[in-house]
């Protein structure tokens, strides 16, 4: 327990991370910030640093950030005003102070606005549509989003297009609307899958894989959560892999493979610890507690088995992590304090309701029946305030069960009804139909993106080749005129009937208008098919056209062709 105690003490603690891999910019931006220039170098200088540092010391970096904005009012310096703000708010948003990020945010946005940077404004909308669902005002957080879509619809932005997609899916998952969640959640990935932006995909790949771990389709939601994983390790996105790693946690301690789960639930931990992600640290506190709550009961039954066989094996897959059966609850229950607390100061409403079904579960194993009443019926409250319907249907079973322990049936039915009414609305028959529906739209939607490429590229190639071709037979015709007009000049030397040089003269020129309209007919047939003039009253186009550019290319061949006959003759005259 001691060494329990210390890592959750070094995770409350933890607010200073190294950053010595980033050491040399740090010095190089620190050297043109201790610089006796006052201008927007400087600024530019604060505010890099400021992204160096606003996880490993973000008190630090908002003093950076304030003074970047201090200097850039003082310059008026629209765009670092714009990054500054942003910056400050950014800041407090990392540090849960949301009152103090949206202050900011407004700020970035109005100046956005001021300037008619649209892009910036989309930007902005995004960023406030998501503090809003941190804050879980789910319907200001998908007001903002959708404001946010719409500008970047307009600019044809298609990755702004995907953050949004992204982003109000995961405000209908935590409103346990999954159909709908998944749909955007798969437009997201297309259009992330177009701009090739693997991170991007990653996050789509652990979106759809929440679902599907709420559906309990468990292979189906690992995959994900894999190609999650390896996407966001070859990026080297530690806070991705962190996030997949919680998931497949999850998935392994529901599987019962808990040697597994703690591996991936301490590799996030690590992670998270490292970058100083609070809320992601109590995500990670939570699900080990839970892991340990539910190590406890399967110890518990395995005891009553005669063979004990699945306790030896367990106990030897934990190795050094196994401890003495009373400790399990002990330990899962401190984990989970700690994490809300955590919560509790982030104001984290939607993971609280995780930590307080959690704690209520432990005291009614330890059969505390009215203590886990009390945190069960906390944690039901917080759900129902922010519209969470599958955590409120948890919440609410756990209940029922306290009030049946205790012998107040009357309310234990109710409770149960009302669980009943909230996890028929979480998920059923149809819905899971429907979700089969988008993946199978989905993968349609793949298939034909692939077939439309493959037919694109063999397009192209015939293309290619028939272009190779006719140059080809450009070069023989245009060779062949040249030696025409050669051998004309050879028979010259000689003397030939005027009839016969004639023809060979009139061929040659012929052959020569004729492979000028081939050359020039794609050009002739664009001009003639655009917008016909108007001619005294009359709209004149297509063959009319046509006929008109050919009668100028002869006119310009007909003099030329005289001109050479003439002189032709002449030099057959004077043999």
């Amino acid at each position: 327990m001691n060494q329990l105690y210390a890592i959750t003490a070094v995770i409350l603690l933890c607010s200073q991370i190294g950053i010595a891999q980033n050491q040399h910019v740090v010095d190089s931006l620190k050297s043109v910030i201790k610089s006796d220039a006052h201008d927007t170098s400087k600024v530019q200088a604060l505010n890099d640093l400021v992204g160096q540092l606003i996880y490993a010391n973000p008190d630090t970096a908002l003093l950076l950030a304030k003074e970047a904005s201090i200097l850039s009012n003082k310059l008026k310096y629209v765009d670092g005003q714009i990054i500054s703000y942003h910056n400050i708010g950014y800041v407090h948003y990392v540090q849960s102070n949301y009152d103090k990020a949206l202050a900011n945010w407004n700020i970035t946005l109005k100046l956005r606005k001021e300037k008619g940077d649209q892009k910036g404004m989309s930007a902005s909308y995004i960023w406030i549509g998501n503090l809003y669902q941190s804050q879980s005002d789910y319907a200001k957080a998908l007001a903002s989003q959708l404001k946010a879509l719409k500008i970047a619809e307009g600019l044809e932005n298609k990755q702004y297009m995907a953050y949004c997609y992204n982003n109000i899916g995961v405000i209908h998952k935590k409103q346990s609307d999954f159909p709908l969640a998944l749909e955007f959640y798969f437009k997201a990935l297309k259009m992330n899958e177009e701009l090739d932006d693997k991170r991007g995909m990653s996050a789509c790949f652990n979106n759809i894989g929440i679902i599907y771990n709420d559906q309990q389709n468990y292979p189906l939601a690992l995959e994900y959560y894999f190609k999650s994983y390896d996407m966001d390790k070859e990026l080297g996105n530690s806070q991705g892999m962190a996030l997949s790693c919680n998931n497949i946690g999850i998935i392994y301690d529901e599987q019962s493979k808990y040697d597994l789960a703690f591996d991936f639930h301490y590799e996030a931990l690590d992670l998270r610890t490292q970058l100083n992600d609070r809320k992601g640290m109590a995500a990670s506190l939570t699900n080990i507690g839970n892991l340990f709550s539910s190590i406890y009961v399967e110890i518990q039954e395995d005891e009553q088995n005669p063979d004990g066989s699945r306790l030896d094996s367990l106990k030897k897959s934990l190795g050094q992590r196994g401890t003495a059966l009373p400790n399990y609850l002990d330990s899962a229950l401190h984990y989970l304090k700690t994490a809300l607390e955590l919560q509790k100061q982030l104001g984290t409403e939607y993971d609280m309701t995780f930590s307080l079904v959690g704690i209520a579960h432990i005291h009614f194993q330890k059969e505390e029946y009215k203590i886990s009443l009390q945190n069960y019926i906390l944690s039901a409250m917080i759900a129902d305030s922010i519209g969470s319907v599958k955590e409120g249907s948890d919440a609410y079973k756990g209940i029922a069960d306290c009030y049946a322990k205790l012998n107040r049936y009357q309310e234990a039915l109710v409770n149960h009804q009302t669980y009943a009414t909230l996890k028929d609305r979480t998920f059923n028959e149809e819905k899971s139909k429907e979700i089969g529906k988008l993946e199978a739209t989905h993968e349609m939607a793949k298939a034909e993106t692939e077939r439309k490429r493959v037919e694109l590229e063999s397009r192209n190639v015939l293309v290619e080749a028939q272009h190779r071709r006719d140059n080809l037979q450009y070069s023989g015709i245009l060779i062949f005129i040249v030696l025409l007009f050669a051998s004309v000049f050879f028979l010259g030397r000689f003397r030939i009937p005027v009839k016969l040089a004639e023809g060979i003269i009139f061929f040659t020129f012929l052959l020569l208008f004729e492979f000028t309209l081939v050359l020039l007919d794609p050009y002739i047939e664009q001009y003639s098919s655009g917008a016909a003039p108007l001619i005294f009253g009359f709209q004149i186009g297509g063959p009319a056209v046509k006929l008109a550019l050919n009668a100028v290319l002869a006119a310009l061949i007909f003099p030329l062709h005289s001109f050479f006959e003439s002189k032709f003759k002449r030099r057959l005259n004077k043999r």
